[in-house]
């Protein structure tokens, strides 16, 4: 089989990518990472026009597989095609709509988008931005001169490794959080187990992780300052407080 690294240099392959544009929110280069993908493209090497038609023609894409690095080998993501009815009267032209498959099912209705920052597992989890029916305000409308309020609305949530959301960023939607490793997750100043919901601290300033812990340097806690350790897979009763040392 060819190498990625030949498959890359390819102008043939590059054209097609520059055509199809954006490549249903990922780059070029992170397709070749899935190695069903960069399979089928080697495969279809000496067809170029029917390498295309997967970027362009849904009766191809819909059979198309997504997987990522890291993650549980049982889920999947899987296109989902807009019918274009749909499509028109929510206002949208993405074409990189996913839903969730595990064990070859599909977990839910919902359709999710990878996001230019999101998509990558770390620890059992995944950032992705899923969408739902939603209507703008009659004064956004009156601003815009548009007279459709549908829209789909993208907000960013936190699936674990059942394919299920368990965290919803609703009150900063269009913000991810910051994952910090295992259980751990960081909004802003706030630490907290997305698990359990445990709240850990909302004072946080910076943090490194070990394999096993996540360091959490705070200001202003009513124990004073200093650092938290907390295991990044076990339950909230194994946090560790170190007060900084007056000298």
């Amino acid at each position: 089989m060819i190498n990625k690294e030949t498959l890359l240099n390819l102008a043939s392959i590059q054209q097609i990518y520059e055509e199809a544009g954006k490549m249903d929110g990922g780059t070029f280069q992170d397709y070749l990472m899935n190695e069903n993908l960069f399979e089928m493209y080697s495969s279809l090497l000496q067809n170029p026009q029917k390498l295309f038609s997967l970027f362009t023609d849904p009766s191809e894409k819909k059979h198309m597989v997504y997987t990522k690095p890291n993650g549980p080998q049982n889920i999947e993501f899987k296109p989902y095609i807009l019918n274009e009815k749909f499509a028109k009267e929510y206002q949208t032209t993405s074409k990189d709509f996913i839903q969730i498959y595990k064990d070859g099912k599909l977990v839910s209705d919902d359709l999710f988008r990878f996001g230019g920052l999101g998509g990558n597992w770390k620890d059992n989890y995944i950032e992705l931005l899923r969408y739902e029916k939603a209507k703008y305000k009659p004064e956004i409308l009156k601003m815009s001169k548009n007279k459709n309020p549908k829209y789909l609305k993208g907000i960013w949530v936190v699936v674990n490794k059942y394919g299920e959301v368990i965290y919803e960023n609703r009150d900063d939607e269009m913000h991810r959080l910051q994952h910090l490793g295992g259980d751990i997750f960081k909004k802003e100043g706030k630490v907290f187990n997305v698990r359990t919901k445990c709240v850990y601290t909302e004072n946080a300033k910076d943090y490194f992780e070990t394999d096993d812990y996540v360091f959490i340097k705070v200001d202003y806690q009513k124990e004073g300052n200093g650092v938290y350790r907390i295991h990044k897979t076990v339950d909230t009763n194994t946090i560790e407080f170190y007060p900084k040392t007056r000298r």
